[in-house]
Order: structure tokens, then sequence, then C-alpha cells
């Protein structure tokens, strides 16, 4: 963005013959205000250049994160959380593979049924915070969700 330098500004822009020292005061004066707008402009301007530059991607989130809270030791990670395989029953008629339910005796993996809803419950990431930093859970979650994609949960942990 350009930046704009306003008391140069109105000493070219004032003709040779009024530029004498309470003509020039009283312009400055004048002036003094719009250049405090300016820049109250141009720091909004930067803000907001640099929040556009996360996204919700992993290492983008991270950044802002220990940009925002641990700057210099920069502790803050996150991490994806696994996915388990999750085994689906069919109809024979859809003629997919086969999917077998064993007794506890037989001693195969245990396999959970459950519902639809079970599963939009779950942990899609975890953000790791240190022990010793000082944040406000409720500020970082608003932080966080600025960022994530929808849909995605996650769970603050402290180490």
């Amino acid at each position: 963005m350009i930046s704009i330098d306003y008391l140069i500004l109105t000493q070219m822009m004032v003709f040779e013959f009024l530029r004498k020292p309470m003509v020039m005061i009283l312009i400055n004066t004048a002036v003094l205000e719009v250049q405090s707008i300016h820049d109250q402009f141009q720091a909004f301007f930067n803000d907001k250049k640099y929040e556009l530059t996360f996204n919700g991607q992993i290492i983008y989130l991270e950044h802002y994160l220990n940009d925002v809270y641990d700057p210099q030791l920069r502790r803050i990670y996150i991490e994806d959380t696994d996915i388990d395989d999750e085994i689906f029953i069919f109809q024979t008629a859809e003629q997919n593979e086969e999917t077998y339910i064993y007794n506890s005796s037989e001693s195969a993996p245990e396999t959970y049924l459950g519902n639809n809803s079970e599963s939009l419950s779950a942990i899609d990431f975890k953000v790791f915070v240190p022990i010793g930093m000082t944040y406000d859970e409720t500020i970082m979650r608003a932080r966080i969700d600025k960022y994530r994609m929808s849909g995605f949960n996650y769970h603050i942990v402290e180490l």
C-alpha cells in the first residue's frame, strides 16, 4: 500500500507566496488528523493482509497459533488423529466384500457397530499446547475456528 507523508504533500501543494510559518502551522494542524486516520488505516490494512495469509491447513494454523501465543519457542503443534478403518455391513444384493462378526470365544479383533451420528463427534485433529503457557481457551478456540475447515472437530491438549 502507498504510504503518504501529508506534511510534505501540503508543503508541495501550497503556493510559494503562502508558505509563511503561521499559515503552514495552521495547514499542518488541519492535516495531522488526516495523517492519523491514514496511519490507522495502514495498520488495519497490514493486519488484514497478515490474516489473509493463513488458511485451514495444519502448517499455516500452527504458524498462526505460534505467532500469537508462543512467538519465541514455537512449541504449539497440531497432529491428526488416527482414523480407524470403518467396517460396513452390506446386503448380499450389493455384492461387496463380506464382513464377518465373530464370537468372543473365537479371539478375533473386536468389531463395534455404531450409528453415523457417533462418528460426527470424532476428533479430527488435536492442538498440543505446553503446560506453562498462559492463554485463554475460549479466545484460542475462536482463533482456531476462524481458520479450521468446516466439519472438522478438534481438541486442545496441554502437554
